[in-house]
């Protein structure tokens, strides 16, 4: 046993709300969920994944999203630094508008593998390029300007995401130092056309005013009482807004609206600002602050 919690009697419909930290071995851990012996038999147990100490197992290490001249493709780059050999079916991309980008294949440990818009374009390009290549069937089109790349693996858990407000110009990449994985630091490419294969070099670009955003699970289902853990770490500003849009950028949620103070973490369970339980789609979370980029978060709601 992990972990013991006493839950009151809920009526029906209650929800009740159990926290904690666990430090978990490996990459990820299964956790049984048991509820006492009462006296129904069913629905006493519930199977989860979580991911442990050592995830996550692939990261982005390079995105590529304007291209220019004879490079005609954009691509994205990931990195496996786990010891084993990573399956990425039913491994998504997801970018700020909610599009989904399902990735296949797998990936080496300690290596490389590059995501490209056109694989023909790509390889005439970087002749020299030794990488894995992989050309999904759904492409997602990456803005130049305000965009929000999400990896999310095979269990519906975010494994990695960045955001950047501007591209590179002069095929120039977003590159992500490598020898300093822990602060993800990313920057500017030193070369045209980025290292896609090998390590990055880079000039970093900091910044002293992002707010950042976390959003478990990335799917749930409000049909089924589900609800989402929303964490925000804020900067210091006068006021804050949180939303959610849906695909056709009508406001369906609003959390708060120009406040002075905010909590640090708060649920949400699928419904709109009228009460009623949103229907199954991808929707945009978004947080703005003065003085610190907006942030756009897709949840994707499933029945």
């Amino acid at each position: 046993t992990l972990a013991f919690v006493s839950i009151p009697t809920l009526n029906s419909g209650e929800i009740y709300t159990v926290e904690f930290y666990l430090e978990l071995p490996g990459y990820y851990a299964d956790v049984v969920l048991n509820l006492s012996i009462d006296d129904r038999h069913v629905n006493n147990q519930y199977f989860i994944t979580v991911p442990g100490v050592s995830y996550p197992s692939v990261i982005l290490s390079e995105i590529f999203a304007n291209p220019t001249g004879a490079l005609n493709s954009e691509w994205i780059e990931l990195i496996n630094i786990s010891d084993s050999l990573i399956l990425l079916d039913n491994w998504q991309i997801y970018d700020a508008s909610g599009n989904v980008m399902p990735l296949s294949g797998n990936i080496k440990p300690n290596e490389y593998l590059v995501l490209v818009q056109d694989k023909f374009n790509f390889e005439n390009y970087y002749s020299n390029s030794i990488t894995s290549i992989i050309e999904p069937d759904n492409w997602t089109t990456l803005n130049n300007s305000s965009e929000t790349v999400v990896l999310v693996d095979n269990y519906g858990i975010i494994s990695d995401n960045f955001e950047y407000e501007n591209s590179f110009a002069e095929n120039h990449s977003w590159s992500r130092d490598e020898n300093n994985l822990a602060e993800k630091i990313w920057g500017r490419s030193v070369n045209l056309g980025g290292t896609p294969g090998y390590e990055n070099e880079l000039y970093p670009v900091q910044s002293n005013s992002i707010n950042i955003v976390t959003i478990t699970p990335t799917h749930f289902s409000p049909l089924s009482n589900e609800f989402v853990s929303i964490v925000i770490q804020a900067v210091n500003a006068e006021n804050y807004t949180a939303r959610i849009y849906d695909r056709l950028g009508r406001k369906v949620k609003t959390f708060f609206e120009k406040q002075a103070f905010i909590p640090s973490e708060f649920n949400w369970d699928g419904l709109t600002d009228s009460g009623h339980k949103i229907p199954v789609g991808v929707y945009l979370f978004y947080f703005e602050s003065e003085g610190a980029k907006p942030i756009k978060k897709p949840i994707v709601i499933t029945r």
